[in-house]
């Protein structure tokens, strides 16, 4: 079977090139006749330059300092840095409910004691008089660690937390009521007035969701706003100040201090607090969130990036990795807090993420379980090369006049790549051939409006320049 070739253009007609930029962003929000090529309507699991697009994030197994694989041998659970009394060492929680400390680079475990604890911790670093421990909550029962002795203490029941001013303020999430402990003394909850104590909101913006220390003040995160408090002593001390906060409901396992700047979702999308207002982040990704499922997203701020794993809706017909079996998350956003370059990669299930010294650990549910690994820049899901896709929005070459684009000129290729090309809807794809040098992808094909893109099937891969040619009538 053969086909035609479109027909060359003829009488007077006018030959132009355009260099592609990847710069742009995603936007699958505004209407496409508003977007240049530079913006992508659909991109994952790349990383995107000024005029270069490259393999992306990845995610590998936990290694030891000789490279071998290891993992914990049991679900991870939680994952938390212990403190300078607890001899600087990290502590696992694993699913036989055991808490363990960790030496990952020799791959080994050690019981902290045989204490079971069936149910999941949040944990929070605390200065004590002994020196610099842990505090554990599950919600009902608190544990603090500090210098390798455990002890259970009485607390308000919380799974909200955080340690500002010398002191542990923490809340329940099912109300508005805020707990302290007493100053630099995280077992001594008594209310009393002038050591620990509580207060009360009555703000009418709901629960409170997340606490955060940032500038010197706490921000206490509610449903529907946030307020500034001011510690100056004991609860009668405590000034409190509306933020001027308004983007929907607040989703707290989202909120992260991330430098000069917190980060959070909220119903409406990704926002950043400088302490006193809220502005919208990647306005042009908001579509992407599945707006039922914001309670399984997890947040983690690592290395200046604040990461985001969440279920989103891209919009097409394809399916990637953890997408072809059941899944709860399938998308982490890797969003740069110092120059706001961002990428998503797609096709991986995160359920939890711990940052151990200079890595950031993920648990994925991967075959049927639950998998520790870590983020890397492999362009692997374990075992997998992670599909790899960058299609430029539709763009008109400022004209409404049909077009007739002649080739598309690619410079430096690395890896698997095949061109994509959008004519008015149609999807055509066009072998590239791994070269150090330019060469040319005849395309042949007219039509009104053009996207432009890039897939690639493997680990890694690398292409540096697209120049499209084009032809329209005089």
């Amino acid at each position: 079977m053969t086909f035609a070739r479109p027909p060359l253009p003829v009488g007077n007609t006018k030959v132009s090139s355009v260099r592609l930029r990847f710069d742009g962003g995603i936007d699958i929000v505004s209407q496409s006749c508003d977007l240049t090529l530079a913006t992508a309507q659909l991109c994952y699991n790349v990383i995107c330059g000024k005029y270069g697009v490259k393999s992306g994030w990845g995610i590998d197994y936990l290694t030891d300092i000789k490279g071998n694989k290891w993992q914990f041998g049991q679900k991870l659970k939680g994952f938390w840095y212990a403190g300078a009394s607890n001899g600087g060492n990290y502590i696992a929680h694993l699913e036989d409910n055991k808490l363990y400390f960790v030496d990952a680079q020799q791959g080994t475990l050690s019981a902290v004691s045989q204490d079971q604890f069936d149910t999941y911790f949040q944990s929070f670093l605390f200065t004590f008089e002994e020196g610099e421990g842990l505090v554990l909550t599950d919600g009902s029962k608190c544990i603090v660690l500090v210098n390798n002795a455990m002890q259970q203490i009485a607390a308000p029941s919380f799974c909200i937390g955080e340690v500002h001013s010398r002191r542990l303020f923490v809340a329940s999430g099912k109300d508005d009521v805020l707990h302290f402990c007493a100053p630099a003394n995280a077992t001594d909850w008594t209310t009393d007035g002038f050591g620990a104590g509580n207060i009360t909101l009555a703000n009418g913006k709901g629960n409170i969701v997340a606490l955060s220390s940032y500038k010197n003040y706490l921000y206490i995160f509610c449903q529907r706003g946030v307020t500034k408090a001011e510690i100056h002593g004991n609860a009668s001390e405590f000034e409190l100040t509306e933020c001027n906060v308004n983007c929907g409901t607040i989703h707290g396992n989202t909120v992260k201090a991330c430098g000069e700047k917190i980060v959070f979702v909220a119903d409406n999308g990704l926002y950043s607090f400088d302490g006193t207002k809220a502005v919208q982040l990647l306005s042009g990704i908001s579509n992407l969130f599945d707006k039922q499922s914001f309670s399984s997203c997890v947040a983690q701020y690592h290395n200046g990036k604040y990461i985001l794993a969440f279920r989103a809706n891209f919009g097409d017909n394809n399916k990637v990795l953890c997408e072809f079996g059941q899944y709860v998350n399938n998308a982490l956003l890797i969003y740069d807090t110092t120059d706001s370059n961002y990428s998503i990669m797609r096709g991986a299930d995160v359920c939890e993420m711990y940052v151990y010294n200079s890595s950031l650990l993920l648990n994925v549910r991967y075959n049927n379980s639950v998998v520790t690994g870590c983020l890397s820049q492999s362009g692997k899901l374990f075992d997998n090369s992670m599909p790899k896709l960058r299609i430029s929005a539709p763009y008109r070459f400022d004209s409404l006049d049909k077009k007739f684009v002649r080739y598309v000129e690619v410079g430096k290729v690395c890896g698997d790549v095949q061109l994509v090309v959008v004519s008015d809807g149609t999807v055509n794809l066009y072998a590239v051939q791994r070269s150090n040098l330019p060469q040319k992808i005849m395309v042949r094909t007219q039509a009104q409006e053009f996207a432009i893109g890039i897939v690639a099937t493997s680990a890694t891969f690398e292409v540096d320049t697209l120049n499209i040619v084009y032809t329209t009538s005089q």
